[in-house]
């Protein structure tokens, strides 16, 4: 209904504007040159739908109506899953920062980094249950920080060992999470010297 109110509009502006002209013009040839040029014009108004719909209709393909339901879940799936994931990204930061929240007045002195694992299948019951909770702390050294010696050859890697005083750190993360304390790891970086 649009197309054909459209259609109408543009007729009568059409003619309007071609008998104010024609009324200007002098009689002469400029007066049948744009005799023509209006009646191409009526022309073209009028053909203009059919052409847009004609043209609509050459665009269509079988092989999209086929290929494109397809497509389209294969493209949700890998949407839902990078939801997922971001998601479960995003609860574990969560859980992570607010444990750090927590543990920080029992800290003091210890740079702090914690690592939360959850149960991460779709398909169980447990989805989302906090597993285990490791905590690992580094001594802030005062002043200057003394400089450890290079050895080529060897690992690296920075040593973990069970940290003694953590009983109020493991209940005040047990307590927040209601979880038991046995899944709440703290540990602390080796001193060597």
């Amino acid at each position: 209904m649009d197309v054909l109110n459209s259609v109408v509009r543009n007729l009568v502006i059409l003619v309007i504007v071609m008998t104010f002209l024609e009324m200007l013009l002098p009689e002469n040839k400029l007066r049948n040159y744009a005799k023509l040029i209006f009646g191409l014009m009526i022309i073209a108004t009028i053909l203009n739908p059919i052409i847009v719909l004609l043209s609509d209709l050459g665009r269509i393909e079988f092989t999209e109506f086929v290929f494109s339901g397809e497509i389209e879940m294969e493209n949700e799936q890998d949407i839902q899953e990078a939801y997922n994931e971001k998601t479960l990204n995003q609860y574990i930061k969560n859980i992570e920062d607010t444990a750090l929240g927590i543990i920080k007045p029992h800290t003091e002195g210890y740079e702090v980094q914690v690592e939360a694992h959850i149960d991460n299948n779709f398909d169980s019951a447990d989805f989302g249950k906090l597993m285990y909770v490791n905590i690992f702390m580094t001594k802030i050294h005062e002043g200057v920080k003394p400089i450890k010696p290079v050895v080529i050859g060897k690992d690296n890697t920075v040593e973990f060992v069970e940290y003694q005083d953590d009983e109020e750190i493991k209940k005040a993360i047990s307590d927040h999470f209601q979880i038991s304390r046995s899944i709440v790891n703290v540990k602390v970086e080796r001193e060597e010297g």
